[in-house]
């Protein structure tokens, strides 16, 4: 059958002309492309052609945004003329598409409309196990539908593979690996409406993915198919199921009483179980979901002098072979090198020397100093590559190899400055090359900042201090750095000094830092210490000291965390 519709191409007139002139006027209406009709409707079966009448004022070619439409021809000259189109067969839900019409002027579009075979009578096009299930609870409990319907889901659970007796299987599938009892494949036959006979050949597995063709019926609220009736179209092996871990081991430190680990499970139906033997493990998450989750652990500190592991079995009755493993090792009990009593650097350089070749220590430690190098920082890895020392200077200095900043963000330039004072938290290693024999003493990467203090300049010291009332004291400690002007008054009797300070070495807006103590709160043994022109930096409180009405301005109650001797100033 042929259905003709009519296109009015005046494409002299065409869509986008904004004038005219008085030989060759146009009026509003001619502006626009007529159509009649506009759509053309086709049938499913791709057996009928539609005609376009086209009347066009200038030469036209004709193009199509689908390719299961067809037309001849394809471009015509101005005047009047027929196109041809047709439809290849649908096999699946209706469809549209476009046939345009262009000239140099403009174009005009004709629709296509081709109908479709209904949703889930094709097993190109099959329900899913939620559309079947409604399907179901709309004809009622104990009806069946008069069509075939092909069905498509994962077998969630499966209630008797086959049964040679009888040949046919019963499982639920459903759209997700975790859907429970969405529709029930009841007693259906397998691929090609033939029996089950072959253990070997025919064996079908929760994850597997099927397409089932059958009536539908609603057995008592049970949406199914019709007991020896429905059979298997198609079966996917779904992907193996398995369990992952985003890592395979954790080290925590010796003063730690929780971890945390995660595992996913992956095309699982079952849910995961981890057990351990270890008995230093007080309590820990024996079960999880299908889809995994967080394995929380407690324990307590660990006393002793060595370092312990526990390890952890995650498994699942679904996944073949041999279990996860999953190792947690608490550090030694450290007096050093912990949070509250982190290692000076002169310690952590003699901890890193003391492993073996290229080793690591066993936890993660905790180290102070103050930055004295960078090497490497705001890079597109976002880590950074510096250096600290207990003075300050270069001198036994430490290196700490490619860190993240605080809480493990990554490192932009402006994070890290020289002469900051900082706490780093990683694994010590001694580094040796295996082509130059070089050692470097150094914190491995993947360590974290823990804390960085930028000193103060003397002038936001004394800023502080003005703001006080007199001989009051602040509660807070800070860092202050200056260089040394006058001459440091060192005693090695009370092993106190008192040194004055400015930003630029003059004697003018200064600070004093009186009797303080050496590097790590430690008496002065040498009267010599600290020079004129040296760059320190004080750790104390501020106080507004006043004396017969005099007002000094001090650094109390600290200690030298920083020299850089004169010579090596800039």
């Amino acid at each position: 059958m042929k259905l003709s519709n009519i296109i009015s191409a005046l494409f002299a007139g065409a869509l986008f002309i904004v004038g005219c002139t008085e030989e060759n006027p146009i009026s509003v209406s001619e502006l626009s492309t007529k159509l009649t009709p506009s759509v053309a409707g086709l049938a499913v079966e791709g057996t009928e052609t539609a005609t376009i009448a086209v009347d066009a004022k200038e030469a036209w070619t004709a193009s199509s945004d689908s390719t299961w439409v067809h037309f001849t021809p394809a471009s015509g000259a101005a005047g009047k003329s027929s196109v041809t189109v047709s439809v290849d067969e649908n096999k699946g839900r209706e469809r549209t598409a476009t046939i345009a019409f262009k000239s140099t002027s403009g174009k005009s579009i004709f629709t296509v409309i081709q109908a479709g075979v209904p949703h889930g009578l094709t097993a190109d096009d099959p329900l899913t196990c939620k559309e079947a299930q409604d399907i179901c609870k709309e004809i009622g409990e104990n009806q069946t539908t008069s069509k075939w319907y092909y069905v498509k889901g994962i077998i969630t659970q499966i209630v008797e593979e086959y049964g040679l007796q009888y040949g046919n299987g019963t499982f639920y599938i459903g759209d997700e690996p975790d859907d429970e009892k969405v529709f029930e494949v009841y007693r259906a036959l397998y691929i090609g409406n033939k029996k089950y006979d072959d253990i070997n050949l025919q064996n079908v597995h929760k994850g597997d993915i099927v397409v089932v063709y059958s009536p539908l019926t609603n057995y008592k609220g049970t949406a199914e198919t019709v007991q020896n009736t429905g059979y298997l179209i198609s079966i996917e092996e779904g992907e193996t199921a398995s369990i992952s871990l985003e890592a395979a081991s954790m080290d925590v430190e010796s003063t730690a009483t929780q971890a945390k680990f995660n595992v996913k499970g992956n095309n699982l139906l079952e849910k995961i179980t981890v057990s351990t033997t270890a008995e230093w493990i007080k309590t820990y998450t024996q079960e999880l979901e299908p889809a995994g989750g967080e394995v929380v652990v407690t324990f307590d500190a660990n006393e002793a002098s060595e370092s312990r592991t526990a390890e952890f079995t995650i498994s699942s009755e679904e996944v073949e072979g041999e279990p996860l493993k999953f190792t947690l090792t608490q550090a030694e009990h450290l007096d050093k090198g912990t949070a509250d009593t982190p290692y000076t650097v002169a310690e952590a350089l003699e901890a890193t020397e003391a492993l073996a070749d290229n080793g690591t220590s066993s936890g993660d430690v905790y180290v102070k100093g103050v930055v004295s190098r960078i090497d490497d920082i705001g890079n597109d890895y976002g880590n950074a590559t510096y250096y600290i020392s207990d003075t300050g200077t270069e001198v036994n200095q430490f290196e700490i190899f490619r860190g993240k900043g605080i809480d493990g963000a990554k490192f932009e330039a402006e994070d890290l400055a020289v002469g900051d004072i900082v706490v780093v938290k990683g694994k010590l290693k001694k580094y040796v090359s295996s082509t130059t024999g070089d050692k470097t003493l150094e914190m491995n990467s993947g360590n974290v900042l823990v804390s960085r203090n930028t000193p103060v300049s003397v002038a936001a010291a004394l800023a502080v201090i003005d703001a006080l009332e007199n001989g009051k004291i602040t509660d807070e400690y800070y860092y202050v750095k200056g260089m040394v002007y006058g001459t440091p008054s060192i005693s090695t009797s009370y092993g106190n000094a008192t040194i004055d300070i400015s930003d630029d070495g003059t004697e003018t807006n200064g600070v004093r830092a009186f009797r303080a103590f050496d590097f790590f709160n430690q008496k002065f043994t040498d009267d010599k210490a600290v020079k004129t022109g040296d760059t320190v930096t004080f750790y104390g409180k501020l106080q507004k000291f006043v004396k017969n009405d005099v007002v000094t301005p001090e650094i109390v109650s600290g200690y030298l965390v920083a020299n850089i001797p004169a010579t090596t100033n800039p």
